[in-house]
């Protein structure tokens, strides 16, 4: 059986969650700026890890503490 594409699918960064399809949340211009100021700290593994759990809906604090335990400095 062949899934038809949805309005969903069509949607540039759109990723699946379970059987939904939702837009990725692009970061604010204030978000931008904070990690940029925070990047001088740290490294771009570090600094990924946050940018795609922000995408996702963390809080850069959320994230960041994520991300210390995740991979590091």
């Amino acid at each position: 059986m062949t899934a038809n594409p949805t309005n969903y699918q069509l949607v540039i960064g759109a990723v699946r969650i379970g059987n939904f399809m939702v837009a990725k949340k692009q970061l604010t211009k204030r978000q931008q700026d904070t990690l940029k100021r925070h990047s001088v700290h740290h490294t771009s593994k570090h600094m990924t890890e946050m940018r795609k759990m922000m995408k996702s809906g963390k809080t850069f604090t959320a994230a960041h503490k994520a991300a210390m335990k995740k991979v590091g400095k």
